[in-house]
């Protein structure tokens, strides 16, 4: 009998590691992923369902929005025609 409900439990463990979701990960490294994939200046960070989206300017001072899964996988990447308002970094966003 100890077998069989040895079995059943492997069993039963392998079935939930199969559907387990990947590791969340942090802010700093949403962040990071956010950074190589073209922001230069982080504007807000919030947390979604999915993870995190990120906001900000690139480099050539432009709106952009990344969205990156609980897994640290780009979802989207928007990038805007407006500028980044100055005024928005001079009120410490």
């Amino acid at each position: 009998m100890p077998i069989m409900i040895t079995s059943f439990a492997l069993a039963a463990s392998l079935a939930a590691a199969s559907f387990a979701q990947p590791a969340d990960i942090g802010m700093d490294r949403a962040v990071e992923i956010a950074r190589e994939n073209g922001i230069a200046r982080v504007t807000d960070v919030d947390t979604e369902d999915y993870g995190w989206e990120i906001e900000g300017c690139t480099a050539d001072n432009f709106e952009i929005e990344i969205e990156i899964d609980r897994s640290g996988r780009v979802r989207d990447i928007d990038r805007d025609d407006d500028r980044c308002d100055p005024d928005r970094w001079n009120r410490g966003a």
